[in-house]
């Protein structure tokens, strides 16, 4: 398997519940249409801060971290052609309704399961 982590911070003006809501009801179903190469997509929604315990009542600076799954290399380099398309193009101009793009970082990972 090969995964992506995205942190997402919601856009100004935008609640979380308003964010939560476009997320799981509008852009997730859409992504999940439109690539096939996905095996899993998760969103864990932040919601707050535990650790250190003196920051619990500040504002996270993430609202969702997003895991992607991927089959292989291969799928995940198939996905990334889809920008460029219509189809690509729109779930960006959807990302750009809800999320603060300025705010958002991807990783590839290497998952490990402690056993």
């Amino acid at each position: 398997m090969f995964k992506v982590l995205i942190l997402i911070k919601r856009k100004s003006g935008v609640s979380k519940k308003e964010f939560f809501k476009h997320y799981d009801e509008v852009h997730a179903p859409a992504a999940m249409k439109d690539f096939p190469q996905f095996v899993r997509y998760e969103r864990n929604y932040v919601m707050g801060i535990v650790d250190p315990p003196s920051r619990s009542h500040e504002e996270p600076e993430f609202d969702c971290i997003t895991e992607i799954w991927y089959k292989d290399r291969k799928a995940f380099e198939q996905a990334e052609s889809f920008w460029t398309g219509k189809e690509g193009k729109v779930i960006l101009a959807d990302n750009e309704t809800f999320m603060d793009m300025s705010k958002m970082v991807s990783y590839v990972v290497e998952q490990k399961v402690a056993k």
